[in-house]
């Protein structure tokens, strides 16, 4: 059978192969398979649709990670502020990021601004 691990193992691997598609897809079967978002698998989601600026598929995975309670790290934080950054500028860029640091359990210092 397959588990989290090994589903996130794949979702990474689509990752790596810039098959963002694939990524996205996997992390949409886990209900289906019986298995809970991890943040392992969405955060290697998140960084392939940053490689092909993705912004609604990464907005996605951020919900599906809030309402599944994953904290959010900085990588993760970064990757969708990136995929906004490539395709509605810095100000929607920025935007997000404080948004992530008022209304979510963030890793310590994931999103800190000086």
């Amino acid at each position: 059978t397959v588990d989290a691990v090994c589903l996130g193992a794949a979702v990474s691997a689509c990752g790596r192969a810039g098959q963002w598609q694939g990524a996205l897809a996997l992390v949409r079967q886990m209900p289906a398979m019986k298995l809970a978002p991890t943040a392992i698998a969405c955060s290697a989601a998140l960084s392939s649709c940053e490689a092909e600026a993705r912004w609604k598929e990464a907005c996605w995975l951020l919900r599906l990670m809030q309402q599944a309670s994953l904290t959010l790290d900085g990588m993760s934080a970064g990757s969708a502020a990136h995929c906004l950054l490539q395709e509605r500028g810095a100000s929607a860029a920025m935007e997000l990021l404080e948004e992530l640091r008022r209304n979510w359990l963030l890793e310590e210092g994931a999103c800190d601004v000086p």
